[in-house]
């Protein structure tokens, strides 16, 4: 399949988000995707729409903590609280116990936080990162995901892609493509296809400010493509893995003889 051209991810309002998490394996943490609802944000002693007033501010406020790309935690802190607090009109259309924990890169500060956010009217899909490198201090960044069409976040995992002893982040995504399809009569008609894509992401060294730093991984990997699943992902990484080993072997004994 073709990948479309990349669009340069601009943080906006949201109407849509919808992962949930689900367990890999022992060490790794999986989100999966469920089903779409329509969010509305409330107050917190009435089930009324955000006043217009508030909306604006908190758009404001989360605009600054976007720009910044840091984020102060209070001690103690829940997750879902940090996050609404400093992103509250991305993060309250999270599902309950959609946000992933999960201890990617080393640090004595606590654990990373990754969620996702789809946006219907211009069809972008945001990987949100928080990362702490000092003290209740996070580092705030996103990552575009999109596809040609509405995409979704189906999982969010980690796995050693380069077995160089750090883990790699993957998102797997999904978005559904009209395409043509001829009929036993020969007449063309247009159905909806789901298409898959893996989007790979590793982190670097700090900065001089100690921010950690990431980067997307764009080295083609045929064998990624079009799966459906982050267990059929794994897979097709680990045979991969297993080949290049042999070749590697192979390639030693013909030096030594």
């Amino acid at each position: 399949m073709a990948t479309a051209p990349r669009r340069q991810f601009i943080p906006v309002l949201v109407l849509l988000f919808s992962v949930g998490c689900l367990g890999c394996g022992q060490a790794d943490m999986t989100v999966k995707h469920e089903q779409r609802q329509s969010p509305v944000l409330t107050s917190a002693t009435s089930e009324q729409t955000v006043a217009p007033a508030d909306s604006m501010a908190a758009a404001q406020a989360e605009a600054q903590t976007l720009q910044r790309g840091i984020a102060q935690r209070q001690p103690n802190e829940p997750d879902s609280s940090f996050l609404k607090r400093i992103l509250p009109v991305s993060f309250p259309k999270a599902h309950s116990g959609s946000v992933v924990a999960y201890a990617w890169r080393p640090t004595s500060f606590g654990k990373q936080l990754f969620f996702s956010i789809e946006n219907s009217d211009d069809y972008t899909l945001a990987l949100f990162i928080l990362d702490p490198f000092e003290l209740n201090t996070y580092a705030v960044r996103t990552f575009d995901c999109s596809m040609a069409d509405y995409a979704t976040a189906k999982a969010i995992f980690f796995i050693d892609i380069d077995q160089d002893g750090r883990k790699e982040l993957l998102v797997l995504t999904e978005c559904d493509l009209r395409e043509p399809v001829k009929g036993d009569d020969g007449e063309v008609m247009y159905g909806r296809f789901a298409h898959y894509q893996t989007h790979i992401f590793g982190y670097t060294a700090s900065g001089k400010d100690k921010r950690p730093q990431y980067r997307e991984d764009l080295t083609p990997r045929p064998c990624l493509d079009e799966l459906p699943t982050a267990a059929a992902v794994r897979q097709a990484i680990i045979k991969h893995q297993r080949k290049t080993d042999k070749r590697h072997s192979l390639s030693r004994l013909s030096k030594i003889r």
